[in-house]
């Protein structure tokens, strides 16, 4: 029964493992994601800003209040990037001590069945 307990506490450890590497690649994911949409963000402003520049010399009438809006969100957007691409570094280096965890883990409970499996046959 001891056996039993034993190989079940590694199992539900190992599932444990699973589920955290599950969840920090979704949370890497979720970081990639947002870090990409605020470079989408910032080409568009990009874009805007051009269109005001182009109708103002053009035109000759001043849209300057906008573009320092638009400029301010830029910086804004671009502090955001280096925060996200930190935490995303940070959750990156955690996620893999986590897979030799669950490697090392996978091959202790392959070993125990094992050894269980050949103590059933005696």
């Amino acid at each position: 029964m001891e056996a039993f307990n034993e190989i079940w506490n590694n199992l539900t450890r190992a599932a444990n493992d699973a589920c955290a590497i599950v969840n920090g690649a979704i949370d890497t994911a979720k970081i990639r994601m947002q870090i990409c949409d605020r470079k989408t963000q910032i080409k568009l402003a990009y874009r805007t800003l051009g269109e005001y520049v182009y109708r103002d010399h053009a035109t000759g009438s001043d849209s300057g209040g906008q573009c320092r809006t638009i400029i301010a969100d830029i910086d804004r957007w671009q502090m955001e990037i280096e925060a996200l691409e930190r935490i995303y570094k940070q959750a990156d280096a955690q996620t893999e001590p986590k897979n030799q965890t669950q490697e090392q883990t996978s091959t202790c409970n392959q070993a125990q069945q094992e050894k269980q499996g050949s103590e059933q046959a005696q």
